[in-house]
Order: structure tokens, then C-alpha cells, then sequence
């Protein structure tokens, strides 16, 4: 899935949705996925950014709540991979 494609599959998300997201992490010359299933509790576009009043940037931010009930936060950047699941 492309960039693009993943940016829309964000935008028609909504609460109660199933999903699975993957994190591409790299430390120094080692490189890992990280893998995370749950269910949408929230997602929303946060601000950041404070020292003047130009100098803010915005991130997707999703809130899922895991198989187990740990609610877990997410930030979606370039190196992120989405998945929209079957409802159980």
C-alpha cells in the first residue's frame, strides 16, 4: 500500500474499526517491525510544537484499545503501514 492509499484508508477511519498497524523502526544498522492489532477508540490529527508561534508541526494520532483492553497510543508516520481488518 502506498503512502497515499494509506493516508485515505486513515481518513475514512472510524471509532470501532479493527486494525492492524505496523511500525518499520530502524536503530543505527539493525531494522525491526513492530506489529499492533486492536480496535479504534480515537484517532485525531495533534498539534505540537510551542517555542513560537510558527514553529508547530501536526501528526495522525490514533487510540486503540488491544485485544486484552490495553489502550495503546500510535503515532502514523512514512515508515507506517495500515490495515483495515474483518470485525470479529
Amino acid at each position: 500500500m502506498n503512502e497515499l492509499e494509506m493516508r485515505q484508508l486513515y481518513a475514512e477511519l472510524q471509532p470501532g474499526d479493527r486494525v492492524e498497524v505496523i511500525h518499520h523502526i530502524k536503530i543505527g544498522f539493525r531494522e525491526h517491525d513492530t506489529r499492533t492489532v486492536g480496535t479504534v477508540v480515537k484517532k485525531e490529527r495533534l498539534e505540537y510544537g510551542e517555542r513560537n508561534w510558527d514553529d508547530k508541526y501536526w501528526f495522525d494520532h490514533l487510540l486503540l484499545r488491544k485485544d486484552d483492553g490495553e489502550l495503546t497510543s500510535l503515532t502514523m508516520d512514512e515508515y507506517t503501514q495500515l490495515k483495515q481488518l474483518e470485525q470479529e
